[in-house]
């Protein structure tokens, strides 16, 4: 690996460690978006698109996008005591917060 920045990215060590810095970086972004896109269901996207569009809402709103897309659409997978871990996924992957 050092030797391919050497060879591709002229300049002293600085420069060289700071464009490693930036490939390793970069790699890091894809890899969670990669990962998001593989685990992520279709009705988180869904109330994704819904919050860019409404903006911010309350949790009594998600729920009820939450009844409408995978409760709805996926009965046999879903269950009303599952939406804190439906929500939880959006939460912990940073794609959504809550504030109080």
């Amino acid at each position: 690996m050092r030797h391919r920045i050497e060879t591709v990215v002229p300049g002293g060590l600085d420069v060289q460690m700071a464009w490693a810095v930036r490939i390793a970086v970069a790699a890091q972004v894809e890899r969670d978006h990669e990962q998001t896109y593989r685990l992520i269901f279709g009705s988180q996207i869904t109330a994704l698109k819904e919050l860019n569009v409404r903006g911010p809402i309350t949790v009594a709103q998600a729920k009820g996008i939450y009844a409408l897309t995978a409760l709805r659409n996926h009965p046999d997978i879903f269950k009303p005591e599952t939406f804190e871990a439906w929500g939880d996924y959006l939460l912990t992957r940073g794609l959504v917060a809550v504030e109080r």
